[in-house]
Parts: C-alpha cells; structure tokens; sequence
C-alpha cells in the first residue's frame, strides 16, 4: 500500500535567504519613528496639518505594515547556526 506523502517544498539557501528578517524589522522601526514624529507634529501643533504630516503618517503606517510581513516571511527555525555565524562574521568586516 502506497503511503501519502507531503510534496519537496523549494528550500532557499545562501545569505539572500537570510535578508527578509533584518530588512523587515529595520523597516517596521523606521516606520515606528516615522509614525511617532507624525503624531507628536499633531499634539504640539494641531492647527497646522499640513502634507508633510499627513505623509509621515501614511508612509509611517505603510512602511510599519510592510516591514511586520518581511519579518514574518520566514520563520525562525530555518536559520541554522552555521548561517548565523556567516552573516555575523561577514557583518564584522571593515
């Protein structure tokens, strides 16, 4: 009798495979700031709403969003310890 099982799934190697996690939480906490100088721009002045507030708002929001869905694109146990140690000694280099 002949068992079911699961298809090969495309496994992605090398350092790119590594980027969507630091790229994504660098990007969600520029948006994070981006965000809070909009909304402090909007408690210390509120009678002046101008493009430039609004659009610190907008890309604030947008870039948190998609910074959170690059972080969560790849899950945490793909990195292995050899991986890690490559990007961090890569990382060092003058």
């Amino acid at each position: 009798m002949r068992t079911l099982s699961k298809p090969p799934t495309k496994k992605r190697h090398g350092t790119l495979a590594l980027l969507p996690r630091p790229v994504g939480i660098g990007l969600a906490a520029g948006g994070a700031c981006a965000l809070a100088a909009g909304i402090v721009g909007l408690i210390l002045d509120p009678d002046r709403l101008s493009f430039d507030r609004v659009s610190e708002l907008i890309l604030g929001m947008g870039a948190i969003a998609i910074g959170l869905t690059l972080a969560r694109s790849m899950p945490v146990a793909s990195v292995s310890r050899a991986k890690a140690m490559a990007s961090s000694c890569l990382a060092g280099r003058p």
